[in-house]
């Protein structure tokens, strides 16, 4: 076997396989042997059918099955030696097939997309301003703010206070009817309700199910303990009247009675910035080390942005300086893409809606599948380019911060190894953080280039 490979345009290949014999027919057999095991022919048994016969009956239909077989083992044994192999995208297409019989010479040719080649002179004119990141005032304080919100807390007054506005109740509530039977499923504990103060709206839900009106005027004044009973009419159109394993059930505009437990009255707390007991949770000695650190973070995190800006200037910048032929298979699926990401923004819409859209906006869509393989073209010539490998050190140095982090947070459990077994038994995972690895050394390369 013999092969030749001819450029057929910037991205597409074709690869020209002769022979002097199709060594096949061991396939035929192969297929007619399974053809007499199923073959069911008068006067004689089923699979007992003469082999001659049955290569009579389907011996053109074994041929196609056995050369198809042919045709993929000689691409495999191609893909395997030649280094076009990774450049190689979507599927082959095999064409022009030259075959009379197994002991005869023939040829097929397979028409392969490919990555088209790049040339990256144009790094050595790209410029781009790094902007220097600082942090504001400004930004401080919405930090030092969010740090006190998000370890704000419910906490319980003291025992002599009795239930007031602004204040949280947690309740026990019990629901009887005229009877005096409690009905169950409608019980609830600890049920906690705002007490709305005297400006704010609201405070009439009780749960999802039972709304009392001026609820908190009623439970106002209780005290830790104490038991009120509250009459309630039973809607017509409350979802109660549906609702599976309520016994007895009620019917509508029926008076029930719902006997309201108070079991602890709470307050928001929203600790100060200073706080000696916040520094202290957060691991801080004073509040000039918090700061510092809040500064520091700011930073990061603003750094890490530019960063993200920049890496999307300079691809777009080589994207713009070269000339791209997208491959039609990768410009196919990528299209695909687009349009996935549009039904899945429009899934409360209905398929017709969808549909519309897309037709309506297919210029667009096809300009950013354009776009968006090009990129991917760009980015896949830039790891080839600039010799970009990840390996299994590269996931460990990953568990190894990572465990670290999670370790600072509290969660001693997660070791470097109990993360590494994470990665390595979902896959999907474990490729998602080696391509995020790959791309932000890529990256930084292409920033220390440019």
């Amino acid at each position: 076997m013999a092969h030749t490979i001819e450029d057929i345009g910037p991205s597409s290949k074709k690869i020209i396989f002769s022979f002097e014999r199709f060594d096949i027919e061991n396939l035929v057999q192969g297929k007619l042997a399974e053809f007499q095991k199923e073959m069911d022919l008068k006067g004689f048994r089923k699979g007992k059918v003469p082999l001659s016969i049955v290569e009579q009956r389907f011996r053109p239909e074994a041929e196609k099955h056995a050369l198809d077989n042919f045709f993929q083992k000689q691409y495999d044994d191609f893909l395997r030696q030649e280094p076009l192999a990774q450049d190689i995208i979507g599927r082959p297409i095999i064409e022009n097939v030259q075959y009379t019989s197994p002991d005869e010479p023939g040829s097929f040719e397979i028409i392969v997309d490919v990555f088209p080649v790049l040339d990256f002179e144009c790094l050595d004119h790209l410029t781009f301003d790094v902007p220097k990141v600082s942090v504001s005032a400004e930004e401080l304080e919405k930090s030092k703010e969010y740090l006190c919100t998000h370890n704000s807390e419910l906490r319980n007054v003291p025992e002599e206070l009795t239930l007031f506005r602004g204040a949280y109740a947690s309740l026990n509530m019990e629901v009887f009817n005229q009877d005096g039977v409690c009905i169950r499923q409608l019980n609830k504990e600890n049920i906690l309700i705002k007490i709305p103060l005297e400006d704010e709206k609201g405070g009439d839900f009780l749960t999802t199910d039972i709304t009392v009106p001026q609820l908190p005027e009623k439970l106002l004044g209780m005290k830790r303990g104490e038991i009120r009973e509250i009459s309630w009419v039973l809607p017509e159109k409350s979802s109660i009247l549906n609702k599976k394993g309520v016994v007895p059930r009620p019917t509508a505009n029926q008076l029930l009675t719902l006997k309201l437990s108070l079991v602890e009255i709470k307050e928001f707390y929203q600790p100060n910035f200073s706080d000696e007991k916040l520094l202290e949770k957060l691991g801080y000695k004073t509040e000039n080390d918090c700061i510092e650190a809040l500064k520091k973070q700011l930073i990061q995190q603003k750094t890490a942005h530019e960063e993200e800006v920049l890496n999307e200037k300079i691809v777009d910048a080589i994207v713009e300086k070269l000339e791209i032929d997208v491959p039609p298979s990768l410009l196919l699926s990528t299209e695909e893409e687009v349009k996935g990401a549009i039904k899945a923004e429009m899934k409360d819409s209905s398929a017709q809606e969808i549909e519309d859209f897309i037709q309506k906006n297919t210029a667009d869509i096809q300009t950013e599948a354009v776009r968006q393989g090009k990129r991917f073209v760009v980015m896949r010539r830039l790891y080839q380019y600039f010799d970009i490998k990840i390996g299994e050190e590269d996931l460990d140095g990953h568990c190894e911060q990572l465990s670290s982090k999670l370790q600072q947070s509290g969660h001693a459990n997660y070791t470097k190894d109990f993360v590494k077994g994470y990665f390595t038994s979902n896959r999907k995972e474990r490729n998602e953080v080696l391509s995020k690895i790959a791309m932000q050394r890529l990256l930084q390369k292409l920033r220390d280039r440019v």
